[in-house]
């Protein structure tokens, strides 16, 4: 248990900076092929971030560009499930 002088970590996602909103609608065979490449980049989390990613480095500020939420890691071992 903590005390009240304790800093508490907060749950959830941490915040990314400022940020915009913006919308747009694809053809559901493109949103298949970015959801895909997105997954395999290491954007596990977010299709947004992929997509921000990649307008990030298209209007040449990729240092802005929002980092994968995990490695991408295809080529790791993996447990077995059970069940």
């Amino acid at each position: 248990m903590t005390t009240g002088s304790e800093p508490r970590k907060q749950a959830g996602q941490q915040p990314k900076g400022p940020r915009e909103a913006m919308t747009t609608r694809v053809h559901p065979d493109v949103y298949k092929v970015i959801t895909a490449r997105a997954k395999a980049a290491g954007y596990r989390k977010s299709t947004s971030d992929y997509v921000a990613a990649i307008l990030a480095r298209e209007v040449g500020l990729p240092h802005l560009a929002p980092s994968p939420s995990h490695p991408a890691d295809d080529d790791q071992d993996r447990l077995p499930l059970t069940g």
